[in-house]
């Protein structure tokens, strides 16, 4: 009886078994879930000089879906559309001859649509590159006051969405068929920022976990 018993099992675990063992999907929907960090910059080109400054740095976290097309054993390109909510939020203080004034920049969230191509490596690792279209969301003020009186001199609030190209690269490793896990970075180049000839750009690091369907 307990060989019969025991012969029932192991029948009936083999299919989980060489479940665990299949290889790992290519193609076909993903869905990611990812969280990092990100860190806008203006910069500026005088001279041969390259000067950047930091609009801070923040947690962001979001999700990716896409559509992998098959085009070899080993290649795949496909549409996808990002997310992400959270990110920077810096305030400066400043003083102007009978003034203080505060400026500050919040970063809102950041959205991305495009393509992206991927090329496995043996098995179970994959690196990719995307190129898409990012709608960053911002909130900029200024606020001036009266030294003396503390009265509102000036106030300036621009809530853009500021956009521009996005350059998306990393690398995913396969944790069974369906389910990965990764490491990604974009970059994106979003033009003038309010006039003053310095460019905004947005840097994103994330670690990433995505299921295939």
């Amino acid at each position: 009886m307990r060989k019969l018993l025991f012969a029932a099992f192991v029948l009936g675990a083999t299919p989980a078994f060489a479940d665990a063992g299949e290889e790992p999907k290519v193609g076909g929907m993903r869905i990611e879930v990812h969280a990092g960090i990100e860190r806008p910059n203006l910069s500026d080109t005088q001279g041969g000089t390259t000067y950047v400054a930091s609009l801070g740095s923040g947690f962001v976290y979001g999700a990716e879906i896409g559509y992998d097309v098959k085009v070899s054993e080993t290649v795949t390109v496909g549409p996808y559309l990002s997310f992400d909510a959270g990110g920077a939020n810096k305030c400066e203080n400043y003083t102007d001859p009978g003034v203080n004034g505060q400026v500050c920049f919040k970063s809102k969230s950041d959205l991305s649509v495009g393509l992206r191509g991927a090329a496995r490596l043996g098995s179970k690792t994959e690196l990719y590159l995307g190129l898409g279209y990012d709608v960053f969301d911002t909130d900029f003020t200024i606020v001036e006051r009266n030294s003396v009186t503390n009265a509102v001199v000036f106030n300036y609030a621009a809530t853009e969405n500021r956009k521009g190209i996005g350059v998306s690269f990393g690398g995913n490793y396969d944790l069974s068929r369906n389910m990965y896990i990764g490491l990604g970075m974009r970059v994106s180049e979003l033009g003038d920022f309010e006039g003053s000839g310095f460019k905004l750009q947005r840097f994103q690091g994330h670690a990433t976990l995505g299921f295939r369907f």
